[in-house]
């Protein structure tokens, strides 16, 4: 069994250092660049990751950047975060009519809502 989504995302076999390689349909999968891991530094993830708009990572909720807290039934641990990490911009929950508070919520499977709340948030224009 597989501990975190990212698991689902990493392939043995290497692929161009290319935010989004043309051989992936950006509807079916997002790649994680090869050579990352858990334990990275956040500063090497950015730098490894070169010039881009947005750099999208699971973890790092110490680090000083806008955050979604993901909230699942499932989950190892419920405990909330927000109010915890200031940093926390928005939620994402599979039970999203059950969660309360001041920011926005979304749920689980709404990956437009969330991608143009993403959008949005970071001032990224769209074409």
């Amino acid at each position: 069994m597989q501990s975190h989504d990212r698991s689902r995302f990493r392939s043995p076999q290497p692929t161009p250092r290319h935010p989004l390689p043309p051989e992936v349909d950006p509807g079916e999968a997002t790649p994680v660049l090869p050579g990352l891991t858990p334990e990275m530094p956040f500063a090497d993830i950015l730098a490894y990751a070169g010039k881009c708009d947005l750099v999208l990572v699971e973890g790092y909720k110490r680090e000083a950047f806008p955050k979604i807290e993901i909230r699942r039934d499932g989950a190892a641990s419920r405990e909330k975060l927000q109010g915890n990490f200031p940093q926390i911009v928005a939620i994402a929950s599979d039970r999203p009519k059950s969660e309360h508070g001041s920011l926005p919520v979304f749920d689980l499977n709404d990956v437009k809502g969330i991608a143009d709340f993403v959008i949005a948030t970071v001032g990224l224009k769209t074409t």
